[in-house]
């Protein structure tokens, strides 16, 4: 039977095919009604959108519309097939020469079985059993049979010649119910039937004899022989030539099962069959199997690259030539342990839902994601999946916590190959061996000080099982906790820090649970109870800090970055303002509940702070900080000699000086304690500006018409005053108008008075220029 689309009936008519056999190494037909009434479902949807969208055709000759019936309603019927058809995959299949017409089946077993007793039920709801032996019998044998064992061949001769004869099988004297009870697919064949029989009967709106067909016409198969070992090109050219574009996978899942010997070409398909029922089990909304089958071979080809010593960064962003790699060097073996090591990963003594629903969820996994992943699952693949199922839940927890850190957020792939690297030199799979802590200490831990060596510690804790029961749990809580992650990024050290310091000892979990809370409290926003959102409040977290102690200064070896953290990065400082003493009192006092945090209160907080201190701006007003974020504004223990404004989102009223008129606040103070001033500069040029155009009656931000105004904001240093100059950039930059100071720090005035006053001073300038009806914000500037 040549490889090719057949629709059911003609899958069934060929006249090279006398019998579909089931052979006997294959497993049992198991869809049960979970698969069945689904599979019904799809076949109803699709039948009723044919019924509601057929088809209307008109031939004309010479300009005339022909009136023959025949030719017009068979053009109707064959659009209509092509337009409603429903694919229903592929049909593997090997021929023996020795038994001509006989077809054993490696894959499709499922779907052909659970057709073959729904045309039963229909040629027995519209009485056409002779019209059924007729095409789906031959030489009185049904077209599709049983050799998994002798009673399922036996059952399903009975069970036909029954129903054809209008008879019930179950009265038969030869039906042994209790032989059926332990044969599960005499059992499935029997459910599925009477469930069909129950659709049929409740249906009241369908023609039947229109809906059979639709079974035999306008299902389709995509069948392929094994047995031709050239038939893997020719069905690829075959299915592009016609419009289907045969999947790399059907085309490697050929060529494997084309290589074994005929015994295994059989236990090949069974086994490719049960690796797209997993797929199509975990698929999460996806139509098919197809998605997450394709991402699975692709990320075993990663991992068969890394047993062969072959792995490289630049694969992750493209594997050239991976279809031939695969057909290559993948192989039944190694593709099962791949399978089974991944459904062990994911699901083995492991509930966490986010987890292995993170795998299947995403259309194409992060470079984040598949470190998460492929770093333990290469670790099962490294020792053949001979690993305890307490080894494997302690290398998955260490792989989750590693996944959250900075490292990997930054150079994933190449936090990856370390990973499979520290695998590699494992001498045991047990990642409590002492060999294998030292390895852990020497990768994945990044300071050399002892005590800072938390990975290494918390391993040995682990190893001491008076430690273990508690310390499992608490670290499992962390862990699996994606919104704290988002916080500490895997430095959980901070936690027992707390402990060990506040409570005199490592193991306080009831403590540090409560620490979790605070923590959430103070950085997440709330969405229900004990639940908190991924919407990441640093603005209230460092505000809140900041009235207690400048956490920028460099304390000790702790040697935090300069003050240019404080906005520069969402997370990068927290890990070690966490370890910082001054954070400690905090955790104390919230710990203690001295400090409500549902109720912070920060003008009341900036009023106990000194208002010449630069932290009573970041305390008091939010946009401060908010409009700092990516501006160098401070270094080391004192304000930066210049600031760079860049634009945002703000309004040109915000845009800039909320940040400006904090340091011009603060510039008394810092004459008379640094004998230097500070000065607003860009590119040193003493000035702070914006570049417009003028079109359709609004005034447009931006830097790329060569002919464009340019207002320039300029600090006098003498005068400690401001003034601007409008002029047009050309060529010469020709000037507009001549420099007018706009003005002067009033210190009777609050810092929003003040800024009032700059705002709206900006604003006359605007208004006295030429058509201005509304202010845009553009591109941003450099």
């Amino acid at each position: 039977m040549r490889t090719g689309r057949y629709v059911l009936k003609d899958l069934f008519l060929n006249n090279e095919v006398d019998q579909f056999i089931i052979p006997e190494l294959q497993r049992d037909y198991v869809w049960s009604q979970v698969e069945v009434n689904k599979f019904w479902n799809s076949i109803q949807k699709k039948y009723k959108e044919k019924k509601e969208q057929f088809s209307q055709i008109s031939i004309l000759e010479d300009g005339v519309e022909m009136n023959d019936n025949v030719i017009i309603e068979h053009l109707k019927r064959q659009l209509n097939i092509v337009k409603h058809k429903q694919k229903f995959g592929f049909i593997y299949a090997y021929h023996d020469k020795e038994f001509p017409g006989k077809f054993y089946l490696i894959d499709g077993q499922q779907r052909l079985t659970t057709f073959y007793v729904l045309l039963i039920a229909l040629y027995d709801k519209l009485d056409l059993q002779e019209e059924f032996i007729r095409n789906y019998f031959v030489n009185k044998s049904s077209k599709l049979d049983y050799k998994v064992r002798e009673s399922a061949h036996v059952f399903l001769k009975l069970f036909l010649n029954n129903i054809l004869s209008k008879k019930d099988f179950r009265e038969d004297p030869n039906f042994f119910e209790q032989e059926y009870i332990f044969d599960v697919t005499v059992k499935n064949i029997i459910k599925n039937y009477d469930f069909f029989k129950l659709k049929i009967n409740q249906e009241s709106d369908i023609e039947w004899l229109d809906f059979l067909d639709y079974i035999e016409n306008y299902i389709e198969f995509n069948y392929f022989d094994t047995n031709l070992s050239e038939q893997g090109e020719r069905l690829y050219l075959y299915m592009n030539s016609r419009g289907f574009k045969l999947s790399s996978q059907e085309i490697l899942r050929a060529k494997i099962i084309e290589k074994c010997s005929i015994e295994n070409k059989i236990i090949a398909g069974e086994k490719w069959e049960e690796w797209q029922d997993f797929f199509f089990k975990n698929r999460n909304g996806n139509p098919d199997s197809d998605f997450g089958f394709e991402a699975f071979l692709l990320h075993i080809s990663y991992l068969k690259k890394q047993t062969e010593g072959n792995l490289k960064k630049d694969l992750f962003d493209e594997f050239k030539d991976l279809k031939n790699y695969q057909i290559d060097h993948l192989d039944i073996d190694f593709i099962e342990l791949s399978q089974k090591t991944l459904q062990r990963l994911l699901f083995e003594n492991q509930r966490e839902e986010l987890y292995y629903k993170g795998y299947f969820d995403n259309k194409s996994l992060s470079k984040k994601l598949l470190f998460r992943y492929l770093s333990a699952w290469y670790y099962l693949i490294r020792f053949k999946n001979e690993v305890s199922d307490s080894e494997l839940e302690l290398i998955r927890l260490f792989s989750l916590n590693q996944s959250h850190t900075r490292d990997v957020g930054n150079e994933p792939i190449e936090e990856l190959l370390r990973f499979f690297a520290f695998v590699d030199s494992m001498k045991t799979s047990n990642i409590l061996d002492i060999n294998n802590i030292d390895l852990v200490s020497q990768c994945f831990d990044k300071s050399s000080e002892e005590h800072l060596q938390h990975e290494k510690h918390k391993l040995l804790w682990l190893k001491n099982e008076s430690h273990k029961s508690e310390l499992l749990p608490f670290l499992k809580e962390i862990y699996f906790d994606e919104v704290l992650n988002d916080l500490i990024e895997g430095k959980t050290g901070c936690f027992f820090y707390w402990s060990e310091s506040i409570k005199e000892t490592l193991f306080d979990f009831s403590f540090m649970y409560r620490c979790i809370l605070i923590l959430k409290e103070l950085a997440f926003k709330k969405k229900e109870l004990n639940e908190y959102s991924s919407n990441f409040t640093s603005k209230t977290l460092r505000r809140f800090i900041l009235s207690n102690f400048d956490f920028s200064e460099q304390k000790g070896k702790m040697n935090s970055l300069a003050k240019v953290n404080l906005v520069n990065d969402e997370r990068a400082l927290f890990s070690r303002i966490f370890l910082n003493t001054h954070f400690l009192y905090i955790i104390k006092d919230l710990e203690n509940e001295s400090i409500n945090l549902k109720e912070l209160d920060f003008d009341q907080i900036a009023s106990k702070l000194d208002p010449y201190d630069w932290k009573y701006y970041f305390v008091k007003y939010p946009n401060v900080l908010l409009h700092s974020k990516n501006n160098l504004f401070a270094k080391d223990d004192c304000l930066s000699e210049y600031i760079v404004i860049r634009n945002s989102h703000q309004s040109v009223q915000n845009h800039y000086l909320i940040c400006l008129i904090t340091q011009y606040l603060l510039q008394e103070k810092i004459v008379t304690e640094t004998n230097s001033k500070i000065v607003f500069n860009l590119y040193d040029l003493g000035i702070i500006y914006f570049d417009f155009i003028i079109e359709n009656g609004r005034v447009i931000c931006t830097e790329e018409h060569s002919n464009r105004y340019a207002i320039d904001f300029i600090y006098n240093k003498e005068t400690k005053k401001w003034f601007y100059k409008l002029f047009m950039r050309e060529s010469g930059e020709e000037l507009v108008k001549e420099g007018t100071i706009f003005f002067l720090y009033q210190s009777e005035y609050s810092l929003e008075k003040n800024s009032k006053i700059l705002r709206d001073k900006i604003l006359s300038i605007v208004e006295d220029l030429p058509q201005i009806v509304d202010l845009v914000i553009g591109k941003k500037y450099k």
